[in-house]
């Protein structure tokens, strides 16, 4: 082996013995990059997940509402979920409001000026029946909790006073519907609180 060669060699071993650390730090690098890329596309799915979730649960709230204010509607104008005219039901008596025990809308003009007197007498809420008297002042019961400073929300969504969802329409809320509407729990579910009859 001449000398040439043997220098040739001993560079050779040099190099690789560099190129050796030099492997080690990138492949450390590139580690270190894709747990950063993994942990950033987690943090990215958990937060698309919360949005999904926190939309979902908007848009649920939204249509329960909307079946509400429709169930609102068709009580008002007397029909049923069908859209059909309220046909009194012995077996369900509060369906188009029918037992004695349930408060009316007025028919006529006169009868709005006795019924507005009935409402008054049901206190502290002036409501029965989700039927009220029309309120002045600022309305915050569903964030009071001292019926010292007013009507509380557990006043408002006590048994006579409010409607559950279908109560006077016979509209049905078990099965595949909105689980909002379905809740029967106290202070739960698709309540209506309150309608003004001299609206």
């Amino acid at each position: 082996m001449t000398a040439k060669a043997a220098g040739m060699r001993h560079a050779h071993t040099c190099a690789t013995q560099r190129q050796k650390g030099a492997a080690l730090f990138i492949v450390i690098t590139l580690v270190m990059l894709s747990m950063l890329l993994a942990l950033w596309a987690s943090r990215s799915a958990l937060f698309n997940e919360m949005f999904v979730g926190n939309d979902a649960d908007y848009q649920r709230a939204l249509e329960a509402a909307q079946a509400l204010l429709q169930d609102a509607e068709l009580d008002i104008r007397g029909e049923q979920a069908n859209g059909a005219a309220c046909i009194a039901n012995s077996s369900q008596p509060s369906v188009c409001r029918n037992a004695a025990t349930i408060t009316q809308f007025p028919q006529e003009t006169q009868q709005v000026g006795l019924l507005l007197a009935n409402l008054n007498r049901a206190t502290p809420t002036s409501c029965r029946d989700a039927l009220c008297t029309k309120r002045t002042g600022p309305q915050d019961f569903w964030n009071n909790v001292d019926e010292t400073k007013g009507i509380t929300l557990s006043q408002m969504t006590a048994t006579d006073v409010a409607a559950r969802y279908g109560q006077f329409t016979g509209a049905i809320s078990e099965g595949k519907s909105n689980p909002i509407l379905a809740s029967r729990e106290t202070g739960k579910g698709g309540l209506v609180l309150d309608r003004d009859p001299a609206l």
